[in-house]
């Protein structure tokens, strides 16, 4: 789990990368903006909601004290997983599922 957990996020920024190599620039450039919004969004609802962190659970890895709700990385992998799944509807086979893999770590992880 924490291979998914680290691993998702650079994988989540060498994919439009990729995309506006391969030629398909405004794909690209809208997955780039997806993942930035949605986690722009996130850390402005955990800064008002500022729930912190489960005090009494079992962690895996140390967790930092910044609010823990929404996740940033659920919000980013769902959003470019939505995505995806509008423009490339086979790929968004695999990448909704991998989206949730990814929220289910988080929850793992504490």
């Amino acid at each position: 789990m924490v291979a998914v957990t680290v691993g998702a996020m650079p994988l989540a920024a060498i994919i439009p990368f990729l995309l506006v190599r391969t030629g398909k620039r405004r794909e690209g450039v809208a997955l780039l903006a997806t993942f930035i919004v949605s986690t722009l969004l996130a850390v402005g609802i955990q800064l008002l909601v500022m729930r912190p962190r489960p005090a009494d659970i079992r962690t895996v890895q140390s967790a930092s004290a910044f609010p823990s709700f929404p996740s940033g990385h659920a919000a980013a992998v769902f959003g470019g997983a939505t995505l995806v799944n509008l423009v490339w509807r086979r790929a968004g086979l695999l990448a909704l599922p991998g989206a949730a893999l990814v929220s289910f770590s988080r929850l793992y992880l504490g």
